[in-house]
């Protein structure tokens, strides 16, 4: 998870209500998939650790990586664009 996801949903939300929503579905997958690792390693005895934890940490995961990988592709893609307005306005004065 980002230090600041909220900054992330408004960036997201400037964008796109699709966009936005992919990325609290995101933030779901990875939230889930933290939760489920740590409960996983709360018991110290190896013995009682459920397996199933992990297994569903590892499908979150699997699930959230295109995601990651579509989100950052447009936020680069939308950062582009914003960076050639901003020069075009400089050079306009």
């Amino acid at each position: 998870m980002p230090a600041e996801p909220g900054a992330v949903l408004v960036q997201a939300a400037r964008h796109s209500n699709e966009l936005w929503t992919e990325v609290r579905e995101t933030f779901r997958l990875l939230s889930n998939a933290d939760f489920q690792i740590e409960r996983y390693y709360r018991l110290s005895n190896p013995a009682y650790r459920q397996e199933s934890l992990v297994t569903s940490a590892r499908d979150n995961l699997r699930n959230a990586e295109p995601k990651l990988t579509h989100i950052a592709g447009v936020f680069k893609l939308f950062e582009e664009e914003e960076r050639r307005q901003n020069l075009s306005e400089i050079a306009r004065e």
